[in-house]
Order: C-alpha cells, then sequence, then structure tokens
C-alpha cells in the first residue's frame, strides 16, 4: 500500500513539472509585474543597470529587494533572454515548495499527512500559475514554507539542520520580498511560545543572535545600496545635503531605492490601501477558496475543523502549529486595509495541511463529522465546474469568435472526463475518489496552458513581440541576428497601450528604444523625412497629430505616402475595445 502510495505521489510531482513548463517558452509575458521584472534582470544582464540597485525605467512601482531579479538573471545566462528564461526560477521555487512540504513536514505531521498536504498544493490553483508567471511570490512561498516547517520541526526535535534550514529561509525570504517572511515566522514563534507544550526549545532558536545573523545579507546589500547612492551623489557634487537629495526625483525615479522601499511597501501597506486595492475582512478567505478550488469540498471544513478542535481543552500539536500558521500568513491581512491577491499565499501550504487531515477524516470515518460543511464545498465545485464546461465554449466564442472555439471544447472535454473519472470513483471508495480529485487539479492546470492560455496569443489581447518583429521585418537593412542599430521611437501611446512587455521586446530587439514626448515630435518627423533611418510606432493619441506634421513636412499623402503596418491591440480592462498601433519607417 505504501509503494501505492508512493508512486501515486511521484505521478503528482511528474504532473506538476509538465504543468510548471509547458509553453513557458511561447506564451508570451504578461503585463504588468512579470514583464517588468524581466525588463529589470534584462537590465542587469545586459549591464545597463547595478546588481545592487534594480533599475528599469519604464517601471518605478516593480523595484523590490534584488533577490528575484538576481535568479532571473542567472537563469537568462543558462537559456538566454526569453519567456521561459524568465519563469524558469519561479517554476523551480513551487516545485521545491511542494516537496519541501513532504520532505519536511512528515517529521511534524506524519508522512501521510504531509504527501496529501504536498499532492493538494501541486494540483491546486493559484499555487501552479505563480510557478508560471515570473512573479516573487513563488521564491517567497517557498522560503515561507521551509522556514515555517523548520520552526515547527525545531521545537519538537532541536537539531541543527532545522534552526539551519529556518534562519537561511528567512534570509532568502527577506532578500526577495521583505517584511513578510518576518511576519508569518515571528508571528508563529510568539504564537508557539504561548501555546506549544515544547515551547522551552523556541530558546534554542537564538533569535537575537541567529535573526540578526539572517538579516545580514539584506542588511549588506542596504549598505551596498546605500554606498552606491552616496558615490553618486559625490560625483554629481550638488549642493544639497545627501539626505535631501536622496528623496529628491533623480533619473525619472520618485526617489532612491531604499526610501520607496520603506515607503511604498511598508508605510503605505500598513497605513492604507496601495494602488486603489482595498477590501473587507473576507478577501483573503475568497482567494484562497479560489486558489483550493479543485479541493472545495474539504476547505471550509477543513478551516472549521482547526478552529473547532483549537478551542478544545486539549489541543494537539497539529491543531497549534496550524492555528498558529493560518493566524499569521492568513488572518493577519484580513485585518489589513490593503489587499492584494499575493498577501495571504504564505497560507496555502498550511491550508494544504487543513484539507490533507479532512482528506483522512472522510476515508476513515465511516460518518464524516462535517457532512454539511463538505456538501456546501461540493455543491460550490460542481456549479463552477459545470459552468467551465458548459460556459467556457460558448463564452470564448462570443467574446473571440472561432478561433477560441476548439480550443476551449477541448479544454472542456478533457476537464469533463476527468469529472466523470472523478465520479466514477466516488461510487468506488473514498480512497479512489481523492486520487481522482487530484488528477481533475492536474488536469483542469494542463487544460488551461495547453488549451486556453494560447488563445490570448492567436488574439490582438498579447500582440507586443508580434509588434516588435513587425518593426524589424519592415526594415530590410535590421540584420538577422542580434539588435537593430536602427532606432525605434513610441510616440503616444494612450493608457490601454503603455504595456511593460511592449518596452522589454523591443528594447531586446533594439540598440535604441525611447519614448518620444509630444513636444519634441515635429523634431523628430523632420528627421524621419530627411531619411534619417529609424522605425516609429504609433499610439492612437499620435496618429491624427503626425498625419499632420507629416503633410506639413513634404508628405502630401501623409502616413499613406509612407510604409505602415496597422496592428490592432484588445484591451482587456476596456471591454476588448480596439486600441491600434501603426508601425512605420522611413527605411
Amino acid at each position: 500500500m505504501k509503494d501505492k502510495q508512493t508512486t501515486f505521489f511521484w505521478i503528482i510531482i511528474g504532473l506538476l513539472c509538465v504543468n510548471l513548463l509547458v509553453n513557458n517558452h511561447s506564451i508570451t509575458l504578461w503585463d504588468e509585474d512579470e514583464a517588468a521584472y524581466a525588463g529589470f534582470a534584462e537590465r542587469m544582464y545586459q549591464g545597463g543597470a547595478s546588481f545592487v540597485n534594480p533599475e528599469y525605467k519604464w517601471s518605478i512601482i516593480h523595484r523590490k529587494a534584488p533577490l528575484h531579479f538576481w535568479t532571473i538573471t542567472s537563469s537568462y545566462y543558462v537559456f538566454g533572454v526569453n519567456e521561459f528564461a524568465v519563469r524558469f526560477p519561479g517554476a523551480l521555487a513551487i516545485l521545491l515548495a511542494c516537496l519541501s512540504m513532504f520532505f519536511m513536514g512528515r517529521t511534524v505531521f506524519g508522512e501521510s499527512m504531509a504527501r496529501w498536504a504536498a499532492i493538494v498544493l501541486s494540483t491546486s490553483i493559484v499555487l501552479p500559475i505563480m510557478g508560471k508567471v515570473g512573479l516573487t511570490d513563488a521564491t517567497l512561498l517557498f522560503s515561507q514554507t521551509v522556514a515555517v516547517l523548520a520552526l515547527l520541526n525545531f521545537v519538537l526535535d532541536p537539531k541543527w539542520k532545522w534552526l539551519l534550514l529556518l534562519w537561511v529561509g528567512i534570509a532568502v525570504g527577506v532578500l526577495t520580498k521583505g517584511p513578510p517572511i518576518l511576519i508569518v515566522t515571528g508571528g508563529l514563534w510568539l504564537w508557539l511560545a504561548v501555546f506549544h507544550p515544547q515551547r522551552k526549545n523556541l530558546i534554542k532558536t537564538h533569535p537575537w543572535f541567529f535573526g540578526l545573523l539572517a538579516m545580514l545579507p539584506f542588511g549588506w546589500w542596504c549598505y551596498l545600496s546605500y554606498l552606491e547612492n552616496y558615490a553618486e551623489w559625490q560625483a554629481n557634487t550638488l549642493d544639497l545635503p545627501f539626505e535631501e537629495w536622496w528623496q529628491t526625483e533623480i533619473h525619472g525615479r520618485k526617489e532612491h531605492l531604499l526610501p520607496f522601499l520603506w515607503d511604498w511597501y511598508v508605510l503605505r501597506r500598513v497605513g492604507g490601501g496601495v494602488l486603489g486595492q482595498t477590501a473587507p475582512p473576507g478577501y483573503h478567505l475568497g482567494i484562497l477558496s479560489a486558489a483550493f478550488l479543485t479541493w472545495l469540498p474539504f476547505v471550509f471544513a477543513g478551516i472549521w475543523h482547526q478552529f473547532k478542535q483549537f478551542f478544545k481543552k486539549e489541543r494537539s500539536i497539529t491543531t497549534i502549529s496550524l492555528m498558529g500558521w493560518l493566524m499569521f500568513s492568513w488572518l493577519f491581512y484580513e485585518l489589513m486595509a490593503s489587499k492584494l491577491p499575493s498577501y495571504s499565499m504564505g497560507a496555502q501550504p498550511a491550508i494544504a495541511l487543513v484539507i490533507a487531515q479532512q482528506l483522512h477524516l472522510w476515508k476513515t470515518e465511516e460518518v464524516y463529522p462535517y457532512r454539511k460543511l463538505l456538501l456546501l464545498g461540493a455543491g460550490l465545485y460542481i456549479l463552477i465546474f459545470s459552468i467551465l464546461v458548459l460556459g467556457l465554449p460558448i463564452a470564448g466564442y462570443y467574446f473571440l469568435g472561432e478561433i477560441a472555439l476548439w480550443r476551449t471544447i477541448l479544454f472542456s472535454v478533457s476537464l469533463a472526463a476527468a469529472l466523470i473519472y472523478l465520479i466514477s470513483k466516488l461510487k468506488q471508495s473514498r480512497e479512489q475518489a481523492v486520487k481522482a480529485f487530484a488528477y481533475v487539479g492536474a488536469v483542469l492546470m494542463l487544460g488551461l496552458w495547453l488549451f486556453i492560455a494560447p488563445i490570448a496569443e492567436q488574439t490582438p489581447i498579447k500582440p507586443f513581440k508580434e509588434i516588435s518583429e513587425i518593426a524589424i521585418e519592415l526594415d530590410k537593412q535590421f540584420p538577422s541576428k542580434g539588435k537593430s542599430t536602427t532606432p525605434i521611437y513610441i510616440l503616444g501611446p494612450d493608457l490601454k497601450q503603455s504595456k511593460i512587455s511592449l518596452i522589454f521586446y523591443l528594447e531586446t530587439s533594439f540598440k535604441t528604444c525611447e519614448e518620444i514626448l509630444w513636444d519634441k515630435w515635429v523634431p523628430l518627423i523632420k528627421r524621419f523625412v530627411s531619411k534619417e533611418p529609424m522605425v516609429l510606432i504609433l499610439g492612437t493619441v499620435a496618429e491624427k497629430p503626425i498625419n499632420t506634421i507629416l503633410k506639413e513636412n513634404g508628405i502630401k499623402e501623409g502616413l499613406s505616402g509612407v510604409k505602415t503596418i496597422r496592428v490592432d491591440v484588445w484591451s482587456l480592462d476596456d471591454q476588448l475595445k480596439s486600441h491600434p498601433f501603426v508601425i512605420l519607417t522611413n527605411q
């Protein structure tokens, strides 16, 4: 029986690897975050930015601690500058997080519970998605999972290996995204100090010494960042005192990196919403429920079970550990005014353990104690998957036409087959049904990346790489390999057209890529008319004015008198309305 469980576990891990890597090379970058991080790393890779102070002039708010940018840059050295390289570090981090759940969790929660928690994580929804989009959250989640499991292990069995993993995990997490890992591990440490029967072992973690040691990489980076800025201030020989200069706008940035990080990622999130994203308590419960849609029947029952068990006189170590984990990775963020979906990602391993516990109860107890909550979750599960199977082809055809029809049908057929398989196993045994739930999750994610994500690539939703390729083809003097020496200029993109992925693809193809402000359009067009080699990309704001300027400078036909290609762009946040670009060259 154990061999069968081990085989099933590695089958699911294998499917996770497929889901994490499939089509990563062919799906173009997603805006805004992924494209911004790709740009930061590309600047480092090309030597245009410091490894200490990440810079990308097209993105101010995506600046962070540097570890994520370093991992993508390292990936560029291995795979080249491409989409696969951008996503590989995140995919690896998610795989390692799931494996950590099993190999580190089994000494705390038992082998079966840890194995099933890893299976649940691998077949959930948000976690694999985060591994396929080059965001910081995957690396942060991995470091949080390792640090929390190491802390829980150390309290039970204070060995050096757990102490090392705890503080290394914290060091990696802080250098990735700052405070979030301190909130979950620090809060859990205090929680265990109050409730855990072996709380005395917490003293042996020596946070007053090892905590400072773990902060050294982050502190050293902050110091190097400060020194680099100080050297820049000295080189400029400005009259402003350094402290005032540090807070001023330099090279198009709101302020230098360290003051920006403190203000943007700490003060603003504690004091209110960021980018207008606020929500009442309960928001993250909805996010977590959606993240575990494939295991939804067991989510509500599992959470209720934890709260119920915690308020009993006899609390198990498992209940104490899971409640502390949930308290500081989920409930803490419900109370914050600022709400972003990634805030509660650190709770997903804890939720997976909660679900795994319920799976054991459901398989072994003849009368399941939370039948009503199970039926509620099952009802939502059936409703949501029915909408997906029946409604997705209809919605795809309605919004995108025939281009989406066959792919959405294939997705619906494969998902329907998995659900039919699940129903057949429900009639046989609960043990088989639990495995079938995992297969449904794996099939859902595989179908999403094989059939649904590529639809956007064939529509005007994501044409930004295509624009770069068209721009190169327009000028026959462009080299077939490497960056073109001909400059490319962007004029008048509207808000819906100002996408970082467009800039990234243009910068990786052209040596010179600039966005030109309206007051410089006339001299630029005069140079264009004089046949100075260049390529122009006109947004909707610039099309009519540039047409007029061309006529005033000797091209009577305006845009129709030069070689142009129009590329349609649909805005997802503007009801798929068209915002076309015009690409033109004078060669």
